[in-house]
């Protein structure tokens, strides 16, 4: 039988195992290139977004939901993309002073709704219970676009692209990563979570090619550019609810 200082040498063992295994992280930083630049060529755009998110290990993801708002300013969205939980609520605030009619192309849960030019009016929320990326327009402003992608993912973090992410205390082991934006490719990458790992270095490939002269820093971000690269990525005909 083990004596009273054994079990208490025993049980600070396990706990301290316990600690460190849920002080495991990953980190990374994620730059853009278009395709065909050289692989010693990329370059950072620090207007375009980069979601990257932790996927579920088994189940779906579950935690509290969380309010994002997204702004209406001078005819376009801020952030004109933004990635979310399932069950998150998204707030479209209008500081444009002007009418606008936002609509997805979603046809299993479309977004329809209108914006007042001040007051109460103005502001409208929106839960999304399913996943899949939602592409929002303006009937009457025919530039204005936003994509929300809706996803069953543990974290998630929206980082300027060339921008660090770094996921603290979790388990060790293999996790799955998902990495996107607005007119680049998704990628999904596998890392492993452990104590004070070597940061990943991600590159995604960028839809179009600059102009002469011009690298990614000079070239305009257009409306077509901004669809995900996943033929299977739901959301743009409609998505799916979670179990």
């Amino acid at each position: 039988m083990l004596s009273r200082a054994s079990s208490l040498s025993l049980l600070l063992l396990l706990v301290a195992g316990a600690e460190l295994a849920a002080a495991a992280e990953i980190r990374g930083q994620v730059a853009l290139r278009h395709l065909g630049v050289l692989q010693g060529e990329a370059e950072v755009d620090g207007r375009r977004l980069i979601s990257v998110a932790l996927l579920p290990r088994s189940a779906a993801a579950t935690g509290r939901p969380r309010t994002h708002v997204i702004r209406v300013r001078d005819g376009h969205f801020e952030p004109l993309y933004l990635a979310i939980r399932r069950g998150d609520r998204v707030r479209f605030v209008n500081q444009a002073g002007v009418y606008h009619e936002l609509f997805s192309l979603s046809a299993a849960e479309p977004v329809h709704m209108r914006l007042g030019k001040s007051g109460a009016g103005a502001n409208s929320e929106r839960d999304f219970a399913m996943t899949g990326s939602w592409h929002l327009f303006c009937r009457i402003h025919s530039r204005s676009y936003a994509r929300i992608d809706v996803l069953d993912a543990v974290r998630i973090q929206m980082i300027p692209a060339g921008g660090h992410f770094e996921f603290e205390g979790l388990e060790a082991g293999r996790w799955q990563l998902r990495v996107a934006g607005p007119g680049v490719e998704t990628q999904h990458v596998e890392a492993v979570a452990m104590t004070s790992p070597p940061p990943l270095k991600l590159t995604l490939a960028v839809h179009g090619a600059p102009g002469a002269g011009q690298g990614l820093a000079a070239a305009p971000i257009a409306i077509e550019q901004l669809f995900p690269a996943e033929p299977d990525d739901r959301g743009s005909v409609g998505g799916r609810r979670g179990p």
